[in-house]
């Protein structure tokens, strides 16, 4: 298992990341968390909310506000480049082919930002290399999924697919807000 701040992944090149299979959490600092949770407070209640992770990295607190999986094939490494965008940038042909990371998506749509374009892809760049980045070797990684996704203790608020943490009406919302995006 390893956690590292995003910044520091990407200025290394991705070095202590493997093309495995597992699984992985996005931890967003305080404001970020804020913002991007505050167009989906009407849809969660508070004591939902209560139950995103909470922990301090460099004395700060940070949220795990995403998570996913990566298969065998590119594995985690494939994963944390995809969504750092160092593969699939916001190009139009990224967003018109919907190959534009799902957690990019969901950021820009959060925010009101087009999901095309230089200075969204600076904005959101922002934001992920603030971010820190749990990930964990895993041989069955769709199992860890449905387990995390089901957990009535948990809440990941910007997943949309199979996750029972939050409401129906959350992840529609989710969707209209990435689709508004995605046509801006």
């Amino acid at each position: 298992m390893g956690k590292q701040k995003v910044a520091d992944i990407i200025d290394s090149g991705f070095a202590e990341i493997k093309p495995e299979s597992g699984f992985y959490v996005w931890w967003f600092p305080q404001e970020a968390a804020n913002k991007l949770i505050e167009p989906l407070k009407k849809f969660i209640d508070d004591d939902r909310l209560e139950k995103i992770q909470v922990e301090l990295f460099d004395g700060q607190p940070y949220y795990a506000l995403y998570f996913g999986i990566a298969s065998k094939k590119g594995g985690l490494l494939q994963r944390i480049k995809w969504h750092t965008a160092a593969i699939n940038p916001h190009t139009a042909a990224c967003v018109r082919h919907r190959t534009l990371s799902t957690l990019r998506q969901t950021i820009c749509g959060l925010m009101g930002w087009p999901m095309a374009g230089e200075q969204t892809q600076r904005l959101v760049n922002d934001i992920i290399r603030e971010c820190y980045w749990e990930w964990k070797e895993d041989d069955n990684p769709h199992k860890t999924e449905k387990e995390l996704l089901n957990n009535v203790n948990a809440c990941y608020p910007l997943n949309i697919m199979g996750n029972n943490t939050i409401s129906k009406e959350c992840r529609k919302e989710l969707k209209i807000l990435r689709s508004k995006s995605r046509n801006m």
